[in-house]
């Protein structure tokens, strides 16, 4: 099974030092925190995406191929870093109380960790005219 792995990037280069651990902690948490952050009333992690507003066709029903096809003419959309921050700060907090949704016990931990990791990432930037996205690897 290949584990995907998250990683910011930013729309004028900036580099980061987010580690391997923290991407493939985000990378396997992900379906849990978008549900997570839909009981929340949040934008879940997937709404950060590079891709995230390619339009899949009617009626797909995951043909690998026409969504590489549609990626490789999209061009990435780059997000607001505040509005990220908000996101993963409720999903930080609802994870620090217990509110675990459907993250499996084991992944709490490497997972509150991650996005700890990626709000002081986003900080970092946070107050500059700088968007970002989530690249999926």
């Amino acid at each position: 099974m290949t584990t995907i792995a998250l990683r910011p990037k930013f729309e004028d280069g900036t580099e980061t030092t987010f580690a391997k651990a923290h991407a493939e902690a985000l990378g396997r948490a992900f379906p849990a925190l978008d549900d997570l952050a839909h009981q929340l009333d949040v934008r879940g992690p997937s709404s950060f995406d590079a891709y995230a507003d390619v339009g899949l066709p009617e009626g797909f029903e995951g043909d690998e191929a026409a969504v590489a096809a549609l990626v490789a003419e999209a061009s990435p959309t780059y997000h607001d870093v505040a509005e990220a921050m908000a996101a993963f700060t409720a999903l930080v907090h609802a994870l620090e109380q217990g509110q675990t949704g459907s993250l499996e016990e084991a992944e709490v931990a490497p997972t509150l960790a991650a996005l700890s990791e990626l709000r002081r990432v986003l900080e970092h930037v946070n107050g500059r005219d700088v968007g970002f996205h989530l690249d999926v690897e």
